[in-house]
């Protein structure tokens, strides 16, 4: 996956309305993201979504 890819799922991910909902989408995604590739950053993933 690539930074494009990480992009386009935090936009849809901080479209999420319940707080808890969306960090919960953007743990899982974070997780998966990671494991497609180690350089993934969760901190901006985690910005990026709205989730901090």
């Amino acid at each position: 996956m690539t930074k494009k890819d990480f992009i386009q799922q935090a936009n849809a991910i901080k479209l999420i309305v319940d707080l808890a909902e969306r960090k919960r989408t953007a743990e899982i995604f974070a997780l998966t993201n990671f494991k497609a590739n180690p350089r993934f950053n969760k901190d901006t993933f985690f910005q990026a979504c709205n989730v901090e």
